[in-house]
């Protein structure tokens, strides 16, 4: 045993002299692989060091989307999600399972939920002509899935949901600057736009509006540290000026809708959510009236939809034939140039024949893909998970706990990102998943406070 114990520390020295011998050689081959090998071995050394930690890396690396290996198929933060199932499975086999910290047996409708769901998907593929489609969305459902019962056992005290709210704000913040370092070439005739590392920009403008909202929620939990209170407001200014740098609609939109929601829904904080509604708005107006390009206005105040109507048109027709069970998973762009050629005027025939794209509305692709019975088991995951975060509210204000506002702020950064769904297909956004993996956690802590 003593031999054993002595030699441990000598496995793992070499452990780490192979790794890094490895990142290097990989760093010369490809620099970009190299920074990504080096950044995976820290976050596994991180994750297995505690849960938590692995969390809010994993919450920060999630906005890395642009790392992808064998030809975009695997992704950076794929492998990392595999890293922290492996800790939580591996946390929940050594725990002691307090009362209410158990997912699974506090949630056990939402839990039935979640599974009809995975299983309609699976289904799908008896009558979906490319079953190849439907694995490949049965797995990332599932992978995003898993956030909810890892985010439920990692947050159990107050620190943690602040400092997963940080992480957040962190990870939208560096995709923003990565937008800003490697932009993305605009395609002929269209103004240019910041991108972000998680995507488009109207994916990238989505998540600046969660993130101001969150931004705001830590100001008003912090605002005893006047340090902590002004990186909350640098975040919020931060954010709000690369939305407006995205030039996105949907972004705008789900700005002025959820500047509206944390009016309603703001409780004792109402008075200052009608204020930051009030100077957000003015602000933004002001920039496009006054400091904004013409191409940027022009582009901002323009009704053309870039195909995203004909889009929806393709997918209504689809829908209509097809409107119990859906064509399968994944299916819309295999099935999509079948149902061009039908009464009604197409503009852009490209993005259904050329290069097939997404329907570009959450709520739409899923009636398409997976019908009626699809839709109302997908609609009914979120509506579980804001009830909780709403529920989480009630509970905290009964205390006079300030977690009330985070918990408010979820609901508001929630409802934001679900109603710029109706014009982004995001319901593989991995940001989306961990907003609606803080409701439940955040009732559980509602319920079972922990002491400091």
């Amino acid at each position: 045993m003593l031999q054993l114990v002595e030699t441990r520390p000598r496995w793992t020295t070499l452990a780490v002299v192979a790794g890094c011998l490895g990142v290097g050689l990989v760093a010369g081959l490809n620099p970009v692989l190299g920074v990504a090998a080096a950044v995976g071995i820290a976050f596994i050394l991180i994750v297995l060091v505690d849960l938590r930690w692995g969390v809010l890396a994993f919450v920060v690396v999630s906005f890395l989307d642009v790392v992808r290996f064998q030809g975009g198929s695997l992704t950076f933060t794929k492998l990392a999600g595999l890293a922290l199932c492996g800790s939580w499975l591996a946390t929940i086999a050594n725990d002691d399972r307090r009362a209410g910290n158990d997912f699974f047996a506090r949630h056990p409708g939402y839990v039935w939920v979640l599974g009809m769901f995975l299983a309609w998907v699976a289904i799908s593929a008896f009558w979906a002509e490319d079953t190849g489609e439907v694995a490949t969305v049965l797995q990332r459902y599932a992978l995003n899935m898993i956030l909810l019962p890892i985010v439920y056992t990692a947050v159990r005290e107050r620190r943690h949901v602040l400092a997963l709210l940080a992480a957040f704000v962190v990870g939208v913040l560096t995709s923003t600057a990565y937008g800003l370092v490697v932009p993305v070439a605009p395609d002929p005739g269209e103004v240019s736009r910041l991108g972000g590392a998680v995507g488009d920009s109207n994916q990238t403008a989505t998540v600046l509006v969660a993130a101001i909202v969150l931004s705001a929620a830590l100001l008003g939990v912090l605002r005893r540290s006047a340090l902590l209170s002004l990186g909350a407001v640098l975040a919020a200014v931060l954010a709000l000026a690369g939305l407006v740098n995205t030039l996105s609609r949907t972004g705008l939109l789900s700005l002025g809708l959820s500047l509206v929601a944390g009016s309603v829904v703001g409780g004792r904080w109402r008075k200052y959510a009608i204020g930051l509604a009030l100077v957000t708005a003015a602000g933004t107006l002001a920039y496009f009236a006054v400091a904004a390009p013409e191409s940027a206005r022009s582009r901002v105040a323009s009704g053309n939809s870039t195909g995203r109507s004909d889009l929806w048109k393709v997918a209504g027709r689809i829908a209509a034939d097809h409107p119990v069970r859906g064509i399968g998973a994944g299916n819309f762009r295999v099935a999509s140039s079948r149902y061009l050629v039908r009464p009604g005027t197409t503009t852009r025939a490209d993005f259904v024949v050329d290069t097939p794209k997404v329907v570009h509305n959450i709520y739409l692709e899923q009636l398409t893909e997976l019908g009626v019975v699809g839709l109302a088991l997908f609609l009914a995951i979120p509506v579980v998970s804001l009830r909780c975060a709403y529920l989480a509210a009630r509970r905290f204000r009964e205390r006079h706990d300030t977690l009330e506002l985070v918990a408010r702020a979820v609901v508001v950064a929630t409802a934001g990102v679900l109603v710029a769904g109706y014009f982004v297909s995001g319901q593989y956004s991995k940001q989306l998943w961990l907003l609606m993996a803080l409701g439940p956690a955040l009732l559980a802590l509602a319920e079972h406070p922990v002491p400091e």
